[in-house]
């Protein structure tokens, strides 16, 4: 009596220890701590099996090997003691390590012992725990029959005798096993059930682990705006117990579902404090994790720079810590990142490193995954030998059992590696399901290249309709990904745009019916007036009537030709000034953290990229105004007799750093004393065109002339480069400014195909011409006759 007296005290001490570590948000580390210190106090093996059991849950967030440790010095305890419910903890706890592994069978086989000897000893809530553990062991192996038949017996039987904590704990594994199967509203129900009972209890801690679960089911289902309240509840109940572990978690949460509402911004802000907390607790696999999701959403953002710091920094705190998800997650996205840039020997380094960390870090569960990413980069490089023995390889893996997107990406590799030996149909049967899955879950790029591969195999195979119908899915796919981003921005714009433009249509209305009010008024005067005074008067109404419909007509003609105008200028603007203004986004935030990091190297290439992006953002948005302007027929036109080279000189300089940058030759070869009669800002904008597209189009090393001769009253004007040419057909559209995607430079240059047409348009209101003519692989020559005087 006197030991199970003093043992109960201790038990006593250790829940009033940990609880007390609960309630002020102290870290795991603190309690195992003072845990040490009582273990180095025990003198029975009872009080050991007690400090012990709290340790090994103490440690298993925090340090797994030593929780490990302390593991095995507990089944040896429980040997001497030869007691079921030590030895029970000790297979239930094993079965969480094998679980951890992917040893889904192995892990069932420890659970089911851990449920006889717990139900042995009389503790049934723990028994049906682990009874219920059996079930989740087999939905992850996609049996989700026999989960169901292990979790509805262990349901009856936890209500029958009341064990309140086993039932909550398989109502919330009932909403996860109808999660996988994607029946959400039965998951929902389970979920809601599970949270109304800890809400009934009282036990609002333990609450969010439904609630959480919940908020991923709504993500899944696609009820994004349910999903954030449902987060942001956890977040807040988290923030007020200062569960601050807890709240990086749900951060992350947070992040995703903003990331698939495609508010970026937003999903990096959620990250970066989360990081900042993984920073203030030294929480070190926390902080890799954050910089993992950081990483994906710089990619998203094609901040590449950017995502390889922060993956290479997650892979480093990884391999300190040597945790092998983690290692393993940072190499595969590296992996994936080079491979997306088509940089394939890195791509092939980080894949092949893992593969050889596997064995290592007991992570052989990952060799399908790594070898199926593997072989996508050897097909692609053209490495086919090497793609087929990957393939070869992957055959001891099963590829049939593949689940889900592993299955997939098989399927799709060999789809490329059919595509390289030519044989169509076999990439009809392997791409199809790719494509089809990609389109799903709205992967357009992945989707994009699918249907191009495709089309390409159905156009060789003669089958024009499935070739076709590939071909418009291109479009579409093309045209989603160039309008995806940055939506509510544009939609905010033209929302503005089409309050101005119903503001002046009411202006136009309202004139309308004053001018009708004034007519009848006027035709009640002559009618009162009479006789020869109403012939007259008739026919002053009648001019001045006819002369206010035609003020109304115009003033309609006018509005009609300003919608025109708004529609093509949003066309422009949604597809040419998005890239810049993204890029300005969050770069604070990117400066701040590089700084921190002293990525100087890094911050020189972004404070480059911002430049160019800038010069090209200034040059869109001048050529824009003076589109405008001219579509109004506003654009001012004060021609003069005006020397030509000084003009040539200043419009020129401005493009130095360019001309550098390409090592591009700027020639000239135009007369000193040449005098034209133009508009000089209207000249200077029609040349600036001329010689940025030529910048463009002009590969590292080429040359860049300007000359110019006199004849018949003109000056013609030549703007020659050593570019790749336009092919006739090109030729015949080159002025028009027509939707769709436009040509990028030698260097990857942008352009919205608007400067060629405002150059068109300028020189015909300038009384001059503009002619082109152009060979490909030799160059390009606009050719502009200036009138030398007023004519």
């Amino acid at each position: 009596m006197h030991l199970k007296m003093k043992i109960g005290r201790w038990a006593c001490l250790i829940g009033l220890l940990l609880w007390q570590f609960a309630l002020q948000g102290q870290s795991s580390t603190n309690a195992a701590d003072s845990l040490r210190q009582m273990l180095q106090q025990a003198n029975s093996p009872q009080e050991r099996v007690t400090v012990l059991q709290n340790l090994v849950q103490a440690n298993w967030s925090s340090d797994r090997d030593q929780a490990k440790a302390y593991l095995r010095e507990l089944e040896d305890v429980a040997g001497q003691l030869e007691s079921d419910s030590i030895t029970a903890f000790v297979h239930l706890h094993q079965g969480h390590l094998r679980y951890q592994a992917g040893e889904y069978e192995t892990a069932r086989a420890r659970y089911e012992q851990a449920s006889q000897l717990y139900e042995k000893s009389g503790l049934l809530s723990p028994a049906l725990r682990c009874q219920a553990r059996m079930g989740i062991m087999h939905s992850l192996q996609g049996a989700y029959s026999e989960a169901e038949a292990l979790y509805r017996p262990a349901l009856r039987k936890a209500r029958q005798v009341g064990a309140a904590d086993a039932e909550v704990f398989i109502l919330a594994q009932l909403g996860t096993l109808f999660h996988y199967q994607g029946v959400f509203d039965s998951a929902q129900q389970y979920y809601n059930a599970a949270i109304a009972h800890y809400r009934e209890s009282g036990d609002s801690l333990y609450m969010t682990r439904p609630m959480y679960n919940l908020a991923v089911l709504q993500t899944d289902a696609g009820k994004y705006e349910n999903s954030l309240q449902t987060y942001t509840a956890i977040y807040d109940f988290q923030m007020s117990r200062e569960a601050y572990e807890d709240v990086m978690i749900t951060l992350e949460g947070l992040s995703q579902v903003n990331k698939n509402m495609g508010r970026l911004s937003d999903a990096a802000d959620n990250l970066l404090e989360a990081y900042h907390l993984s920073e203030q607790l030294g929480d070190v696999r926390m902080k890799a994790q954050v910089l993992l999701g950081m990483a994906l959403i710089e990619g998203e953002r094609e901040a590449y720079d950017l995502c390889k710091s922060y993956l290479r920094e997650a892979l480093s705190l990884s391999l300190r810590l040597e945790n092998a998800d983690q290692i393993m997650a940072a190499y595969f996205r590296l992996g994936q990142l080079y491979h997306g840039l088509e940089q394939y020997d890195s791509a092939t380094v980080f894949y092949t490193e893992a593969l050889s960390l596997l064995d290592r870090f007991d992570s052989q569960r990952y060799a399908p995954a790594f070898l199926l990413h593997l072989g996508q980069v050897y097909a692609n490089a053209g490495k086919l030998e090497l793609a087929e023995e990957t393939v070869q390889q992957l055959a001891a893996y099963q590829p049939s059992t593949f689940g889900g997107q592993d299955f997939l990406t098989y399927s799709r590799l060999q789809g490329v590696i059919s595509e390289a030996k030519g044989d169509h149909q076999g990439v009809i049967q392997y791409l199809s399901p790719s494509y089809k899955d990609y389109r799903k879950n709205r992967i357009y790029r992945e989707a994009e290249k699918d249907a191009l591969t495709l089309m390409n195999a159905h156009k060789a195979l003669g089958q024009t309709d499935e070739a076709l119908y590939y071909a418009e899915a291109i479009h579409e796919l093309r045209d989603t990904l160039d309008q995806s981003k940055d939506l509510e921005r544009l939609a905010e714009q033209r929302k503005d745009f089409e309050f101005q433009l119903e503001k002046q249509k009411l202006e136009v209305e309202q004139a309308k019916e004053a001018a009708i009010l004034k007519a009848q008024a006027t035709q009640n005067l002559i009618l009162a007036i009479g006789g020869l005074l109403l012939a007259v008067l008739a026919f002053g109404f009648f001019w001045y009537t006819r002369r206010k419909n035609q003020t109304i007509e115009l003033q309609n003609q006018q509005l009609q030709q300003l919608n025109e105008t708004k529609d093509r200028l949003f066309a422009i603007i949604g597809h040419d000034l998005r890239k810049p203004a993204i890029a300005f986004r969050g770069i604070t935030k990117k400066v701040n953290y590089l700084l921190r990091k002293k990525d100087f190297g890094t911050l020189e290439k972004l404070g480059a990229e911002i430049e160019q992006d800038a010069a090209g953002l200034s040059q869109l948005t001048e050529n824009l105004l003076n589109w405008a302007l001219t579509q109004r027929d506003v654009m001012p036109y004060q021609p003069t007799q005006l020397k030509l080279l000084p003009l040539l000189e200043d419009t020129a300089a401005p493009f130095q750093t360019m001309l550098q940058n390409k090592q591009l030759d700027l020639e000239w070869a135009v007369p000193e004393d040449t005098v034209i009669f133009s508009d000089a800002n209207a000249l200077s904008t029609i040349v600036r065109n001329l010689l940025d597209n030529a910048i463009k189009f002009t590969p590292e090393g080429g040359r860049i002339t300007l000359e110019g001769t006199s004849g018949e009253g003109l000056f013609r004007l030549k703007v020659q480069d050593t570019g790749t040419g336009m092919p006739p057909e090109q030729l015949k559209e080159l002025f028009l400014l027509k939707k769709g995607r436009t040509q990028p430079g030698t260097a990857g240059e942008k352009g919205s195909g608007l400067g060629l047409h405002l150059a068109h348009e300028l020189s015909k209101l300038n009384q001059s011409t503009l002619g082109v003519s152009s060979n490909i692989g030799k160059g390009t020559i606009f050719t502009l006759s200036l009138p030398l005087k007023a004519t």
